[in-house]
């Protein structure tokens, strides 16, 4: 009789040492999280952050999918904690890291808010009516920044950290925001026309009023986000996350789906 043998793939598993974050927990300093040791040979990490009021409760997502984080003026007595989650074929796994914290104010660094390009540390600058067309700012740092009325069409912003950040009446058509981090972001106003925010979280964002027309809005997190007379006629939100989120016409949806 011959017997076969299948080979089963597993998923991979958390293994000792976990995630560990790295850093001193102060306003305008950067934390790090280890990826941690996982069984099963997983392939790609991803990386989330939370902001809490004590350690695990009252936490809000902020940054984005990178190892490392800014600690912004807003976490000032919150404790800061990370996830890793670690994938391979057969799917994927999470470890959380223990918290830092409570963070408190130290001396922040200045910042030059006259620099532009990828990586960009802009974070809290008055950029408001600034002509920002067509510029590179990939990966760049806009937490807390004030960008009103400013002119981002076409900008390249995939994966920029913008939590907290101001952008109302801007114009960001046409734009980049892939992956961006914009949980608190206030959007209102905003021309979103045909702008990319697949995969970006925004969290507690306000798009009230915005005009969406177009966007491609693909797996985005609108978890607690105001939508209250948006317009997303033509919008692509497949996998888009709506769960506490108040829809165009005000209703709220209380679990993940689709503003009807």
């Amino acid at each position: 009789m011959l017997i076969s043998t299948i080979a089963v793939a597993c998923v991979p598993a958390a293994s000792s040492p976990r995630p560990s974050i790295s850093g001193d927990p102060v306003v305008g300093a950067t934390l790090s999280v280890s990826s941690g040791a996982w069984t099963n040979d997983p392939t790609t990490f991803h990386y989330s952050w939370e902001s809490c009021t004590t350690v695990g409760v009252g936490c809000v997502r902020v940054g984005g999918d990178r190892n490392t984080y800014l600690i912004t003026a807003g976490d000032l007595g919150r404790h800061i904690r990370a996830t890793v989650t670690a994938t391979n074929a057969a799917g994927s796994g999470w470890s959380g890291s223990d918290s830092v914290g409570p963070v408190t104010s130290g001396e922040v660094p200045s910042v030059d808010c006259d620099v532009r390009g990828p990586g960009a540390d802009l974070h809290g600058c008055d950029l408001s009516e600034e002509d920002l067309s067509e510029t590179d700012l990939t990966g760049a740092n806009l937490d807390g920044a004030d960008l009103t009325g400013a002119n981002l069409s076409g900008a390249l912003l995939g994966s920029v950290s913008a939590q907290a950040a101001n952008f109302y009446q801007a114009d960001l058509s046409g734009a980049d925001l892939s992956g961006a981090g914009l949980n608190g972001a206030n959007l209102e106003y905003t021309d979103l026309s045909t702008a990319d925010l697949s995969g970006a979280s925004a969290e507690l964002a306000s798009f009230f009023q915005a005009n969406a027309v177009g966007a491609v809005m693909v797996d985005i997190d609108l978890t607690g986000a105001d939508l209250t007379g948006a317009d997303l006629t033509d919008a692509d939100l497949t996998g888009a996350v709506f769960s506490n989120t108040t829809c165009p016409a005000g209703a709220v949806v209380s679990a993940p789906g689709v503003c009807s």
